[in-house]
This record gives C-alpha cells, structure tokens and sequence, in this order.
C-alpha cells in the first residue's frame, strides 16, 4: 500500500488536472496535462493504479492510469456517460455512476474482462458509491421520491437498505478503514447516522 501519497484534482473551469503530491516532500507532479475536464482521481487498494473521470474522448467516461500518469486507458468506452469512479477491495472491479435513458444508477465494470453490471436500476439518481472494505456492500446516495439519503447496496445479492433520514439531503458517504463507520456530507444539522 502507497503511503505519503495523495491524488487529487485542480484546475479552472472544464480544463482540470490530475495531479500527485508526495506529502513528505511536498512535491507535485501533475499526470494529466490536455484541455479536457479530468477529475474524481480514485487510488486502486494497490496504489499502482489511479481510476478517474475525464472527456478526452469527448464524451464524459472512466479511466485507468498508472500511478505515473502512463498508459491512460478507458474502461467505460461503450457508455454515452460515466462518472465517479470506486475501486472495490480486490482492485479487480470499478464501481461508477452513468446515466441510461435519463436516469442515474450504479454500475460496476470488470477490469480482465470488460464485462459490466448494472448494481441499481431505481427511478431517480444515484451517485457517489463508496466499496466497502469487506468488498460486498456499497455506499451510495439517491434521492427516490424523498429526500436524498444514503443508501447501502449488496452487491451480491443487489438488495439495498436507505440508512440515513435526515430532512436534508446527504452525500458523498465514505467508509472508514475498518468499514464500521461511514462520513458524509449532510446540510442537516447535527445529522447522524
């Protein structure tokens, strides 16, 4: 596992970046340099890889990279959209959000072989998955007639369990390390889950 190490996204406008920090030394090296929106940068459990959103391709689709920005490929070529990429523990799949006939679910991609799954398929959207460290559940927040709330989904079996109700939305969930607990954004005040 990379220590020391974060990936992250800046830039102005539609021209984002990839970019590396070495939080022991400081240093920056930037891995993406084109005039295209490229952001969501996700490690693989292994570092070696980063996954990420971009439109060089001129649609909006997800792609891989090594840590050093060499060997940019897609793995969503055959959607018209994806976006927010989530690598699952084994780093064998990505999780990511696209939209099909207007409507936003979750999907997971197998990366030896290409083959793709659709996770949910709720009227409404679905957005921002987080894998769970025991590989079997992910975190995503939807808004399905209600409030937005976050969700959790099997991903063996696709049954899924809202747990959060707060009267304000919620987003963007994150395991922590341990998988027992997950952060979120919420405009709710003092919102627990």
């Amino acid at each position: 596992m990379l220590t020391g190490k974060l990936v992250f996204a800046a830039g102005n406008f539609a021209d984002y970046d990839i970019f590396l920090c070495d939080l022991s030394s400081s240093k920056v090296t930037q891995l993406t340099s084109d005039e295209y929106w490229n952001d969501y940068p996700r490690f693989s459990p292994d570092a070696r890889q980063i996954a990420y959103a971009t439109t060089r391709s001129g649609r909006q689709e997800v792609w891989v990279m090594n840590q050093d920005g060499t060997k940019p490929r897609a793995i969503t070529s055959g959607l018209k959209w994806a976006d927010f990429p989530t690598w699952s523990p084994s780093g064998k799949e990505i999780a990511f959000v696209s939209n099909l006939n207007f409507q936003l679910d979750i999907f997971s991609v197998h990366l030896e072989t290409g083959q793709m799954k659709r996770l949910t398929s709720s009227a409404g959207f679905d957005c921002y998955p987080d894998w769970a460290p025991d590989g079997r559940h992910i975190a995503f927040c939807s808004e399905r007639g209600r409030n937005q709330d976050i969700n959790m989904l099997d991903v063996q079996t696709l049954e899924e369990k809202r747990i959060t109700t707060h009267p304000g939305p919620d987003a963007s969930p994150a395991f922590s390390p341990d998988g027992k607990k997950i952060a979120f954004v919420s405009q709710t005040e003092g919102a627990r889950s």
